[in-house]
């Protein structure tokens, strides 16, 4: 019998990254080569694919190629937003074609916040060897209404580039967050140019058709709760849920808005069972 697997190490995942770019400059990090599988990663409003990095380095799957990526900022803040969530489910299966060289190994997609909603357009595209789909406090697909109140507050927190105000915002909805990983996301924040910042927040607010009715997604789907105060349990549960034929719900606890960040043992120890019950 084989000893356990140990994680790798952030040495070892620095000398295996990538990174890398499909022809239309959608650009995205590699770790690993292609083997068993691939595990595509799609961050969150105001976030970048740093913020995946600790779930990385601690998942014990290291035979799977693993890519996180940067959804583009277009800058075309009037863009719609149906128009938009859609725009980055074709940047990310762009990003998983790029590195695709079977067609036939399984493919695992995993989504936070808004990436969750466009996880799941992804996932409703049917690329090679769709295997699994793995939502983390997702965003609804149908939208999220705001009040006046709410969309003023959130249209401030999008363009506000003073770092105080960003680590208020990051940490009012989080629960656990180390220093470091705290600065990863004010990092990601303060990055986010303020007219992709707006189109994102109508992205995830504005939703798209498709979150109207019942997921066609028929692979077997992972969705993550926490103990977030603003895509709540039951919100999930009812909005995301209740939405698919194929879906377990878990919580995290001791974790706010990003489990990923918060959590990531937790979450990189899900992310290995859901592979081996389904994927292997």
């Amino acid at each position: 019998m084989q000893s356990p697997r140990s994680p790798c190490t952030k040495e070892v995942c620095r000398m295996n990254q990538e990174f890398l770019a499909t022809p239309h400059s959608v650009r995205f990090t590699r770790y690993g080569l292609p083997g068993r599988g691939t595990l595509a990663f799609v961050h969150g409003f105001l976030d970048n694919s740093l913020v995946w990095h600790e779930v990385i380095v601690q998942m014990r799957s290291q035979d799977w190629q693993i890519i996180a990526v940067d959804l583009q900022g277009t800058g075309r803040s009037s863009i719609s937003s149906a128009e938009t969530l859609q725009s980055y489910a074709d940047q990310t299966l762009a990003a998983i074609a790029s590195v695709t060289t079977n067609p036939e190994a399984p493919l695992v997609v995993v989504g936070h916040s808004m990436g969750g909603a466009v996880a799941e357009l992804v996932a409703l595209h049917e690329p090679a060897g769709l295997a699994g789909l793995v939502l983390i406090t997702p965003a609804v697909l149908s939208g999220y209404p705001l009040s006046e109140k709410q969309t003023a507050a959130l249209r401030a927190t999008a363009l506000d580039r003073d770092p105080q105000a960003a680590r208020t915002a990051r940490t009012t909805m989080s629960t656990t967050l180390r220093p470091e990983s705290l600065q990863v996301l004010i990092d990601a924040h303060l990055g986010t140019p303020a007219a992709t910042a707006l189109e994102q927040l109508a992205a995830w607010t504005g939703g798209h058709p498709e979150g109207e009715r019942a997921s066609s997604v028929r692979v077997p789907t992972l969705i993550m709760a926490s103990d977030d105060t603003f895509f709540t349990y039951d919100l999930i549960r009812d909005g995301v849920v209740n939405r698919f034929h194929n879906a377990e719900m878990t919580r995290v606890s001791d974790a706010g808005h990003w489990p990923h960040v918060e959590q990531p043992a937790v979450v990189a120890a899900a992310l290995d069972a859901f592979l081996a019950q389904n994927c292997c």
